[in-house]
């Protein structure tokens, strides 16, 4: 899915550059979850991605949905193997308490 904005709906900002150093591009990401996000791609690629901020002008809003159909073939491959039994995860040990009646 593709949406088009015309440019005096929004703002973008650079916030790393690919001539970043990989530390420095690390510490320059907003939050925890981009910096564990470069930190990966600079792992997994050993290059420095470009990172920018989009900001939609205030009252603007924009709502998504999955347009990508379910392909029963990749729900087929997540589905165990026969002969395998599948775990059934532990159930917490909790103490039932009796109402009053």
């Amino acid at each position: 899915m593709t949406i088009h904005l015309p440019e005096s709906h929004y703002t973008l900002t650079t916030l790393i550059t690919p001539e970043d150093m990989p530390d420095q591009a690390i510490l320059k990401a907003p939050t925890q979850a981009a910096q564990a996000l470069v930190e990966t791609i600079i792992s997994r690629t050993g290059k420095v991605p470009c990172v920018k901020e989009l900001n939609l002008e205030e009252g603007l809003e924009l709502y998504c949905q999955n347009d990508i159909w379910v392909d029963k073939e990749v729900l087929k491959d997540m589905e165990p193997e026969p002969g395998k039994e599948r775990k059934e995860p532990n159930r917490p040990n909790v103490k039932e308490s009796e109402s009053p009646a």
